[in-house]
C-alpha cells in the first residue's frame, strides 16, 4: 500500500492495481496527485513464476507494487532487466505506515 496510509489514496492505488491486473497499461493516472499517468512495469521473480507489476508516477515519484502469483495476466510495458528489478525493489516503501 502507499506509504501515506491515507484511505483515498489507498484506494486510489486498489483501483488502478485491479486496472492494471485487468489488462490496462495506459492512461491510469497517479492515484496520489493525478499529476501524470503510471508507467506499468513487469518484474518476473528469478526462481519461481509469478512477478510484480510496478507502478510508478514519472512526476512525483510514488511507486506501488502488485504481488502475482503464477505467470503474468497480460505483458506488461515492458520487462525489466535483473538488476533494474532489483533496483526498483529498493525503492519501495520503507515502512508499511
Amino acid at each position: 500500500m502507499p506509504c501515506s496510509g491515507d484511505d483515498v489514496s489507498r484506494r486510489a492505488w486498489i483501483d488502478a492495481a485491479q486496472r492494471v491486473l485487468a489488462g490496462e497499461r495506459d492512461g491510469i493516472a497517479c492515484p496520489v496527485n493525478d499529476d501524470a499517468d503510471l508507467m506499468v512495469d513487469w518484474v518476473p521473480f528469478e526462481t519461481e513464476i509469478g512477478g510484480e507489476f510496478r507502478l510508478a508516477c514519472p512526476r512525483c515519484g510514488e511507486t506501488n507494487f502488485v504481488l502475482v502469483r503464477g505467470d503474468s495476466p497480460t505483458p506488461a510495458r515492458r520487462v525489466l532487466e535483473s538488476d533494474e528489478a532489483e533496483s526498483a525493489s529498493e525503492e519501495g516503501c520503507a515502512s508499511d505506515g
